[in-house]
């Protein structure tokens, strides 16, 4: 008989079909499980179906032990689809079935495969042929109905947890905080179950399936993991109301908003829960408690003392429950991260209430069983704090962290082989040697989307199938002999090889990181469905308006001194900083982290120098106030000082205009002398000719004064007395005495015949000394000037000089007149 299980996604027809297979008596023998993705094709089956058989004759092979062998396929949708459209998973299996026999490319020949069972899981909307379906019993199974998915839980729930109601007039004798003494009631579990139902059937129609919520798979799955997770961790005799209810709205939180890509889509969220909430309370006291801004940290690190090691075991950690007190977190954390250094170095992590929250929920999650204990850390642009919060974890866990050996310099070295080995590596150390193993697998180490295949079937139903060929699983068979002799059990390799997985199911966890800087987690969805719907995602987004002002106070908090206001006013203005760049620029979470610790490391120098300087100040004031007793003695002394500066000031002043004024004379004769010196060498460079022209001079001048000297002998007193007797001369006469008066006195004198004229003929003896003293002084330039502007009158023209006059002296005048301007020029 075989079946087939068609439905729309996230309906829970993988755990359905599991399972049946797993409790149904009618259907004992082998089981094998093939979980499709985007590479499985028909020789991916064919060897999966080879690994399980035995050979019996010829080309026939039967299950191993004589057993028929039940294959479950999973999401047959997803299975590789060739270039002609079809899938040879499917064509595979018809062929089986119609013939009997499956084609082995290995050894290329038909092999007869017999005893053998399809059920096989698959999406709406595959397009498989009638010849495939023929062969099947399908179901359709759909999304259930609200009340169906009441019923379920509510029956799961109540038989775990133990309820008991309270009277309502009991409320006035307990204290403020009833809550905390009022004991969980089947009406109080029912509108849990209401409200988580509500809420998952609205998130799942209210967002948009868009490339960026690629992860939002609300399906049936996230609602079992929220109520598992909150059975597991609540003590049903020692619980209370509040106390489920806290823990409630933080498995609601980690459910479903850890997966949100950015604020908008966290508080639609909200909104949803705090709406379902109180629509289905009947108490408001419910409700506040649910949606209240702070909730409370849920932690299980703190319970024990020692240090657990690093190579696996240790003591067991408490429960997942709500702290009353977060430091005692805090300062486990410190102690994992101090130890953590002492082992494998430096780890560069501050412990902001959001980054504790994440690494105890990482904590958590890993110590949850295989089907719900793997974790995908989304770093939004920033992938290195998801390998921090993981190796923490681990070294929390005491668990061991293995990653691929993959080098980001030589990546082409790297094959699917080499990954293999890795993983094998990891999952033989949990196995084998019950080692606790974090595989780490970070985003460029899972480059090949095929390095995925059996991550993903691991993760999805613990398969380990095609890692280990007979052989290997023989020898690790044999490896563990002693630890099933222990255990009571009696052996063989088949026994050996369950528990080796059982091993491996209990200690190996895989945790992945990515970040939103590539496509990886959009190609990852659309390959590997049921492994990302398996996986506990948590998304790292930028921080918020109000994680950035906690981040800021957090790293401000270490400034001493700083008042309540300041600090805030601080946070905001760092907060705001931050904000206003990430619009220009790719800054994520360690950018604004460093920003906010190089502003206190510059704060705290500065403030140092600051305090030096007040410390000088404050000495200098000291010295101040010791001398101020002398103040009075000296303010007088200082008035005296004053006033003699003053002084001084002025008769500086004084000089410095005086200093101002000979410089300016003195570059006026520095400008003189350059002339002068000019001036000299020019008539350095004509004094031979000057010395010619003078000597030529001195004989015209010695022939001028002897011919001046012959002329005034001729003069006598008798003609000068002649001429001072006339009452009115000639003008050419006048002229003459004018020129003479201008010589001998100044152009300035009275040069008018009646005075200037007698007044010079009144003393005819002093007058003739004069005429003949015309060389003994030289004579004024404007006099010169002004006489030789007279001569060109005819009165002292040679034809006048010539001519016979009646006063013999006019002539004569006129003669001395010429040669005196001759001598002097």
């Amino acid at each position: 008989s075989s079946g087939i299980n068609a439905e729309y996604g996230g309906v829970g027809k993988t755990l359905l079909m599991r399972e049946k297979l797993r409790n149904s008596q009618a259907l004992e023998g082998l089981q094998v499980t093939l979980n499709c993705d985007n590479f499985t094709d028909g020789y991916v089956l064919s060897n999966r179906l080879h690994e399980h058989m035995e050979w019996k004759a010829a080309n026939y092979y039967d299950p191993k032990n004589s057993r028929h062998l039940i294959c479950f396929i999973d999401n047959l949708n997803m299975a590789k689809v060739e270039e002609d459209g079809q899938r040879t998973v499917s064509e595979t299996i018809r062929q089986h079935i119609d013939h009997t026999f499956i084609f082995n490319k290995g050894t290329m020949s038909m092999n007869h495969l017999r005893n053998t069972v399809y059920n096989v899981t698959c999406g709406d909307g595959v397009g498989l042929s009638p010849r495939f379906t023929r062969h099947f019993a399908a179901f359709l199974l759909h999304y259930p109905e609200r009340d169906e998915l009441n019923h379920i839980f509510t029956a799961v729930i109540k038989s775990t947890l133990s309820s008991c109601s309270i009277n309502s007039s009991k409320f006035s004798e307990l204290s403020e905080d009833r809550l905390s003494q009022e004991e969980i009631t089947p009406d109080l579990v029912g509108s849990v179950i209401k409200i988580t139902i509500d809420v998952q059937d609205r998130l799942r129609s209210m967002y948009l399936p868009t490339k960026e919520r690629c992860h939002y798979l609300f399906t049936l799955r996230t609602i079992s993991n929220i109520f598992r997770n909150l059975l597991v961790s609540l003590k049903p005799k020692d619980n209370t109301a509040k106390d489920l209810l806290l823990l409630w709205t933080h498995e609601m939180e980690c459910g479903y908003s850890y997966r949100m890509v950015n604020t908008v889509d966290k508080e639609r969220f909200q909104q949803t829960f705090a709406k379902s909430a109180k629509k289905h309370f009947a108490k408001d006291d419910y409700v506040n408690l649910c949606t209240a801004p702070e909730q409370p940290l849920f932690s299980s690190i703190v319970g024990f003392d020692a240090y657990s090691g690093y190579e696996g075991g240790g003591e067991a950690l408490r429960e997942y429950r709500a702290m009353t007190d977060s430091g005692a977190v805090v300062a486990r954390m410190h102690h994992n991260i101090s130890e953590f250094v002492k082992h494998y170095g430096s780890i560069n992590i501050e412990l902001y209430e959001d980054t504790i929250s994440l690494i105890s929920r990482v904590v958590h999650v890993l110590q949850n069983p295989h089907d719900v204990g793997h974790v995908l850390l989304v770093a939004d642009g920033c992938a290195s704090v998801a390998n921090t919060v993981a190796h923490l974890a681990a070294s929390i866990l005491g668990a061991s962290v293995v990653s691929p050996s993959y080098s980001p310099e030589n990546p082409s070295n790297y094959s699917l082989s080499d990954f293999c080995a890795d993983f094998t590596s990891a999952i033989v150390e949990a196995g084998v040697k019950g080692k606790k193993i974090m595989f780490l697998l970070q985003e460029h180490e899972a480059a090949d989307p095929k390095f995925l295949v059996h991550v993903s079937e691991y993760v999805s139903s613990c398969s380990v199938a095609g890692l280990f060929s007979a052989e290997e699983q023989i020898n690790i068979g044999n490896s563990l002999r002693s630890d099933l002799t222990q255990a009571g059990i009696s052996f063989n390799h088949e026994i050996a090889f369950q528990f080796f997985l059982k091993n491996v199911q209990e200690n190996l966890r895989v945790v992945m990181t990515t970040s939103t800087n590539n496509s990886q987690l959009w190609e990852w969805s659309w390959r590997y469905p049921s492994m990302l719907n398996c996986i506990n995602v948590m998304w790292l987004p930028h921080w918020d308006s109000i994680q950035l002002l906690h981040v800021s106070k957090h790293h401000l908090t270490g400034i001493d001194g700083l008042s309540k206001k300041e600090l805030n006013n601080l946070g905001h203005l760092l907060t705001n900083l931050h904000r206003a760049t990430t619009t220009s620029g790719n800054f994520n979470n360690i950018n604004f982290e460093r920003f906010v610790k190089k502003f206190v490391e510059i704060f705290l120098r500065q403030r140092v120098i600051v305090k030096e300087k007040r410390e000088n100040l404050e000495q200098s004031l000291a010295c101040i106030r010791k001398v101020s007793s002398h103040a009075a003695v000296l303010e007088a002394r200082l008035a005296r000082e004053a006033t003699v500066l003053n002084e001084k000031d002025a008769g500086v002043n004084n000089i410095l205009v005086q200093l101002g004024r000979d410089t300016a004379i003195i570059e006026a004769h520095k400008l003189m002398l350059k002339q002068q010196q000019d001036k000299v060498a020019q008539i350095q460079q004509a004094l031979p000719q000057l010395e010619i022209q003078l000597k030529r001079f001195e004989s015209d001048s010695k022939n001028i004064r002897l011919t001046i000297k012959d002329t005034l002998g001729q003069l006598t007193s008798q003609s000068l007395t002649e001429l001072r007797s006339i009452n009115k001369p000639e003008s050419h006469i006048e002229d003459i005495i004018v020129a003479v008066i201008m010589l001998l006195k100044s152009p300035m004198a009275d040069l008018t015949w009646n005075k200037g004229g007698k007044r010079l003929l009144a003393g005819i003896d002093r007058l003739i000394e004069l005429l003949h003293a015309f060389d003994e002084n030289p004579l004024p330039d404007k006099a010169l000037e002004s006489v030789t502007q007279l001569l060109t009158s005819y009165s002292f023209s040679p034809e006048f000089q010539a001519k016979d006059h009646s006063i013999s002296c006019v002539p004569i005048l006129s003669l001395w007149v010429v040669g005196v301007v001759k001598y002097h020029v």
